[in-house]
């Protein structure tokens, strides 16, 4: 396996988009069609998020807005949460502005 050399959520995000593209792609090939686009990418976002420490970390320290205190991450959050929290919506909002431009529904 490679070594990642730098984290930065953009590169999170656009991994995150492909794998919406695929998820997509097998709903219409294997279910008719038949899929939420909501909780399709609320899955390839949760899917996304790094689980190891050290990664999250390492996307805290390419950019600083991660390490800001959100909602998602609830009452008393540690770095952890925190962290997690502003992954999770920064993929939901380039998942979601990806959904719009390919005109998934």
């Amino acid at each position: 396996m490679e070594d990642k050399k730098a984290y930065y959520i953009e590169d999170l995000i656009e991994d995150a988009c492909d794998e919406l593209d695929d998820a997509i792609k097998w709903y219409k090939d294997e279910k008719d069609d038949s899929y939420y686009i909501d909780d399709v990418i609320n899955e390839v976002a949760d899917n996304n998020i790094p689980i190891y420490n050290n990664e999250l970390i390492r996307y805290a320290l390419h950019d600083s807005d991660l390490r800001e205190p959100n909602d998602l991450a609830g009452e008393n959050p540690n770095v952890e949460k925190i962290i997690i929290g502003n992954i999770f919506e920064r993929l939901l909002i380039g998942l979601n502005e990806h959904s719009e431009e390919q005109g998934y529904e």
